[in-house]
């Protein structure tokens, strides 16, 4: 607008008319509008498609929630699974606790302590088979034994709750002083 004004004061032909210069200015002046009109509207598509961007990254997001509680529960479900295993691992290795001791013993006195009764044609008990109950239930018991020591010493050092080995859910004890940790020890 400024130098549509010097335009009018210089006189130069073509442009020198007063009305030609009102038409110009005119001009300049609805462009200037218009523009101004088109920058408020850039303005409103900006905000639109800003919108429109975080309604769909809420709607995405709520998408990877869903699949991150599907994924969650299913690890749920797994892991109950894996603990359902672990249970049966425990049996099994407790039972073998107990037959193992008494196949020991088996082995060291040759299982002699059945005999085969050639007139009836059946196996008979050994009159010494108290020798085969005297040794292999305490020697169970020691290996049973051990074995829960060997629990527990884990648990104390791990800092966990001591679980039986046929229990599904931990059971406290008192916990272990805490040890202040130096620096240097971190």
């Amino acid at each position: 607008m400024d130098l549509l004004a010097r335009l009018k004061a210089s006189g130069l032909e073509g442009l020198s008319t007063l009305e030609d210069l009102e038409a110009h200015e005119s001009k300049m002046k609805g462009y200037i509008e218009s523009v101004d009109v088109l920058k408020g509207r850039t303005q409103n598509s900006i905000d639109l498609v800003g919108y429109t961007l975080m309604l769909h990254n809420q709607l995405e997001a709520a998408k990877i929630d869903t699949e991150l509680r599907d994924l969650t529960e299913g690890l749920k479900r797994l892991t109950e699974d894996t603990v359902d295993d672990s249970a049966i691992v425990k049996i099994v290795t407790f039972v073998s606790a107990i037959y193992l001791p008494g196949s020991f013993i088996a082995t060291l006195f040759g299982m002699n302590f059945f005999l085969f009764n050639s007139e009836s044609k059946q196996l008979e008990i050994s009159p010494d088979f108290w020798m085969f109950i005297a040794v292999w239930l305490p020697l169970t018991v020691v290996t049973g034994g051990m074995y829960v020591l060997i629990l527990y010493i884990d648990a104390r050092l791990k800092r966990k709750a001591f679980r039986w080995p046929w229990q599904m859910k931990a059971r406290r004890f008192p916990a272990l002083p805490k040890v202040p940790i130096s620096e240097k020890d971190r």
